[in-house]
C-alpha cells in the first residue's frame, strides 16, 4: 500500500471499514484526495447480515486490488474536481458519479 498516498490510504479504509455504500462529495485537487471539506459516508447494511463488522485497516490487513490503482488512474486523470458519489461493494470502490462541466 505504500504507493498510495496517506489520504488515498484513507479514504480506502474508510471504504474498507464501510463494507457495502456510498461516499459523498469526495473532493480532489490534482489527482489526489482532499480530506477537508470531509466527505460522507454513506453505509448499505444488507439484511441479514451475519458477517462481523469491519474494523481492519486497508493498510494492514487489506491486499490491494486491481480496483484501487483503477480509481486512482481515474482521480489522475480528471485532475481536480468533485465525485458526487463512489458506489463501495465489499470494501472496494466500483462505481463514480462525476458531474462535468459542459
Amino acid at each position: 500500500m505504500e504507493q498510495f498516498s496517506t489520504n488515498l490510504r484513507y479514504v480506502f479504509d474508510r471504504m474498507w471499514r464501510m463494507g457495502y455504500g456510498t461516499v459523498r462529495g469526495l473532493h480532489f485537487r490534482d489527482g489526489e484526495p482532499v480530506l477537508d471539506p470531509p466527505f460522507d459516508v454513506v453505509r448499505t447494511v444488507r439484511l441479514p447480515d451475519s458477517s462481523p463488522p469491519r474494523q481492519l485497516t486497508i493498510t494492514s490487513h487489506c491486499p490491494t486490488k486491481r480496483e484501487h490503482f483503477a480509481f486512482q488512474q481515474e482521480l489522475a486523470a480528471i485532475g481536480t474536481g468533485v465525485i458526487d458519489v463512489v458506489k463501495v461493494h465489499d470494501g472496494l470502490p466500483v462505481g463514480l458519479e462525476i458531474h462535468e462541466q459542459p
